[in-house]
């Protein structure tokens, strides 16, 4: 199933400017169809399991994306 910008940042619960941000960024994956960005269900799905807190924390994988540092060096900081 497919959404539209506004849908996806309802449904996500971001302003839909934050989406388009998001979008650019490389944060959440978007089409182009018919001149207009489209959103498939199991991309939202993937971006929000992509920003689950475990045990109160992101995960690894998250924080690496986010701040450029690898797997290995956070577990060795810790």
């Amino acid at each position: 199933m497919w959404y539209t910008t506004t849908q996806t940042a309802q449904r996500i619960g971001i302003d839909r400017k934050t989406l388009m941000r998001y979008l650019k960024e490389g944060r959440i994956k978007g089409y182009r169809i018919g001149g207009r960005t489209k959103f498939m269900e199991g991309d939202i799905h993937e971006y929000l399991e992509g920003n689950r807190i475990n045990n109160g924390y992101p995960s690894c994988n998250n924080r690496e994306k986010r701040s450029g540092i690898s797997t290995k060096r956070i577990r060795q900081a810790v």
